[in-house]
């Protein structure tokens, strides 16, 4: 049974008015300089919040498995929205990134021993919910998902203050295309730690997210002492069941294709504009997450991740993906995990 809430927020709505694109302008504090991109804007938000308002219709009829909200990006191109997101294509010569398995690893994915169903978040090794704003620091917030709950996994702390912006900041130029604002690799950040950082992680709390490029400021006296990260486990051409192995042992970082998941509320996300796996030639990578669980409903499987988009969005920061197809790539494009131990 769905609650009164869903019911309302996914049917409880007209066609857009006039009222409607004032109230979301209001809403979002949104200001038009000109009648004609007044009236721009509005044309776009109608056709998008009418879209919203039939999508929604469907949810509730059944015949979608995933419901969408108004966002601030209502009154915005798609390619707009793909700059205010900062997704951007995600292209790489392999050769210069190797893949990094190792021999344990491999012998535990072969063993396929992972549950049904599995959530860290759950288990409460899953640090709170950030938001990258309009920077592509996507692979950093990532990244350090992952190191939240290895360090977790050794402390049985979560210190949930591991810096983002440190992290950005003195990897810049390093390893495979770095670039800060402008995107990077989650393995190119973890060998960063490992090895020019010798596996320590900078405290938010003295180098907070400023959303911005900032001069790398390296204080051996911030960093986190419980644990350090010794390694990664990076692979280019995964699968889904090696990645819900790899879950079962850590949060893993991986890149998808995120353009239209901007108002995405909640449900299990399948989406005919997506793509199926890296494979099918239509996926262009242009974000990454982390997953951190995987599980079942209603008869279909899905991945549980964390976004960095802050918690209004999705599920309260989290994104239930189809599971078993590579929907949006999930599991099919670099995987990332890092390996930790004690300070």
């Amino acid at each position: 049974m769905r609650s009164l809430a869903i019911i309302l927020a996914v049917v409880g709505v007209a066609l857009a008015s006039e009222g409607s694109f004032l109230n979301f302008a209001k809403t979002f504090n949104k200001k038009y300089a000109t009648t004609e991109e007044y009236n721009k804007r509005r044309e776009i938000f109608v056709e998008r919040y009418n879209d919203m308002v039939r999508h929604n219709q469907e949810y509730e009829e059944g015949k979608v498995t995933w419901w969408r909200k108004v966002t601030k990006h209502y009154d915005l191109t798609m390619e707009e929205i793909e700059a205010e997101l900062n997704l951007g294509l995600m292209p790489v010569e392999k050769d210069y990134m190797p893949t990094k398995v190792d021999e344990e690893m491999e012998a535990r994915i072969a063993r396929m021993e992972a549950p049904d169903s599995w959530s860290w978040k759950d288990q409460g090794g899953v640090s709170s919910i950030k938001d990258q704003a309009s920077c592509g620091s996507c692979a950093v917030f990532a990244a350090v998902a992952t190191i939240d709950t290895c360090f977790w996994q050794v402390t049985g702390v979560m210190e949930d203050d591991l810096s983002e912006q440190n992290l950005m900041d003195c990897a810049y130029g390093y390893g495979y295309g770095n670039a800060g604002c402008d995107g990077g690799f989650v393995t190119s950040y973890m060998d960063y730690v490992v090895d020019e950082n010798n596996g320590y992680m900078e405290k938010e709390s003295c180098a907070p997210y400023f959303a911005s490029d900032m001069t790398c400021d390296d204080d051996d006296s911030c960093n986190y002492q419980g644990a350090v990260m010794t390694g990664h486990y990076h692979s280019w051409s995964p699968d889904e069941a090696q990645l819900k192995e790899l879950v079962y042992v850590n949060p893993t970082a991986t890149a998808i294709y995120a353009s239209y998941m901007f108002d995405y509320a909640g449900g299990i996300y399948d989406d005919s504009r997506c793509c199926e796996s890296v494979y099918d030639g239509a996926c262009d990578i242009n974000h990454g997450v982390a997953v951190i669980g995987y599980g079942s409903e209603g008869g279909k499987d899905y991945w549980l991740i964390k976004n960095s988009w802050g918690t209004s969005w999705g599920e309260n920061g989290f994104l239930r993906m189809k599971r078993g197809t590579g929907h949006c790539a999930v599991g099919t494009d670099r995987v990332d995990q890092p390996y930790c131990r004690a300070a």
